[in-house]
This record gives structure tokens, sequence and C-alpha cells, in this order.
């Protein structure tokens, strides 16, 4: 171990760990039907869709550019624009659930602009 290194730290997890374990987290199915010969699975699908929406650009955008960093395989655009068409809603609902946490929000303050909990107004942090 190097000096000042603190042996219980973790390294910090990849783009691609963190989408994996948010499609296991919301136990997503690894063919979405059963019919015909398929080439690719829905997870395979759903990890292009959640690298695309993190590195927010167009379908075609992230296979010329992306595709082939992050996929060893990618699938053709078209492919991958039925797909999303198709994901179910409540895999979808899943998939937000996962991503947001369960852990419910300890404070929270009510202000005209809103709902917030970073930036709740003075008026009501005193009366809290």
């Amino acid at each position: 171990m190097g000096v000042g290194v603190d042996p219980t730290m973790n390294k910090k997890k990849s783009l691609l760990q963190k989408i994996d374990g948010l499609i296991r987290c919301a136990r997503a199915p690894v063919f979405l039907h059963h019919f015909g010969p398929k080439t690719y699975t829905s997870w395979q699908h759903l990890k292009a869709w959640l690298l695309k929406e993190k590195l927010r650009c167009s379908w075609q955008d992230f296979i010329d550019d992306y595709a082939a960093e992050y996929l060893d395989k990618v699938p053709d655009r078209s492919t991958l624009i039925k797909f999303v068409k198709r994901i179910p809603f409540w895999l979808k609902n899943k998939l937000a659930a996962c991503a947001a946490g369960s852990e419910p929000g300890k404070y929270a303050a009510i202000d005209s602009t809103g709902l917030s909990r970073n930036s709740a107004s003075e008026h009501y942090i005193k009366r809290i």
C-alpha cells in the first residue's frame, strides 16, 4: 500500500458498472418476448439506451461516437429505436425507482418557488 492510501476506500464505479447494477436492481428480464431468433438480449438494449440517455446525444451520434467504446456488440440504430418503443411501462418505472433510490428525504422546505431540500429559504429554515 502506498503512503496516505486508505485501505478501506473503494474505487469509484465505472459508468457501465452503475448501469449494470441498475438493470440488475430493476430485475429486467433477459428477453422481453419469447418469439423468434434473438441476436441481442434486452440487457444489451437497455444498456445502450441508458448510456445514450446519460451521454445526452442522439441515436446516430451514440452509435457513431460512443457505442464502440462502451459496448462489445453494437445493435443497429433502428433496432434500438424499436426496442425503446416496446419497453414495458413497469420496467421503465422500476428503472426510475432504482435510479432514484428508496431512501426518503429527512428534511424538506416549501417556499413560493416550490419544494426544495438544498436551497430552502431562510424564512422556513428558522421555523423548521
